[in-house]
């Protein structure tokens, strides 16, 4: 691992568990093994490095949920496989997870990062947005449709992540089933 990803971890480590205001440059320096100055090489500030944290990880959720687009699948078809993938990105990368979960609506994430990051899920919008035209979603706004799914995706992955109780493969795979079947019933005609 190169010190620019050593930088990235020690970061993510940190904003995640000590949060954004006691997550110094020089502790993420101090975590990453590097001298306080390297972080500079790479990063001008610290709300660079969040930026950029926060691009990077979206782009590896956007590329996942990418993988998944399919012709010919019905809107239910679709909409689950990308749940499903979601799920499991966010699982696989927890602390990307929380972190952008920590972030996604702060004043320290730029206009032109958001900007960009909407970019990154055009695709997704655009069918999104091509479902509520042709009714899938009943009456439903875009703005209702995207509203229920990232809330019900955001707290059925804290339970995931954060239950002592759901320690098995097959009980984290029922519960994910369960909740993308409630939110399909609750915005589909």
């Amino acid at each position: 691992m190169g010190k620019r990803e050593q930088i990235v971890q020690a970061a993510l480590e940190l904003f995640c568990t000590e949060g954004f205001q006691a997550t110094s440059t020089a502790k993420i320096s101090k975590k990453a093994g590097v001298a306080t100055g390297t972080l500079f090489i790479y990063f001008n500030s610290k709300q660079e490095l969040i930026n950029q944290l926060y691009l990077e990880s979206k782009k590896e959720m956007s590329q996942m949920i990418h993988g998944e687009l399919r012709d010919g699948l019905t809107p239910k078809e679709q909409l689950w496989r990308f749940w499903y993938c979601s799920v499991i990105w966010a699982i696989d990368n927890s602390l990307k997870f929380r972190f952008l979960n920590q972030f996604r609506t702060s004043a320290f994430i730029s206009k032109l990062i958001k900007e960009e990051v909407d970019t990154l899920f055009e695709d997704f919008d655009i069918l999104m947005r091509k479902y509520v035209d042709e009714g899938v979603f009943g009456d439903y706004s875009i703005e209702v449709v995207y509203t229920s799914y990232t809330g019900q995706f955001m707290e059925m992955i804290h339970y995931v992540l954060n239950s002592n109780t759901m320690t098995e493969d097959e009980e984290i795979a029922k519960f994910v089933t369960d909740s993308f079947q409630i939110l399909w019933e609750g915005v589909a005609k």
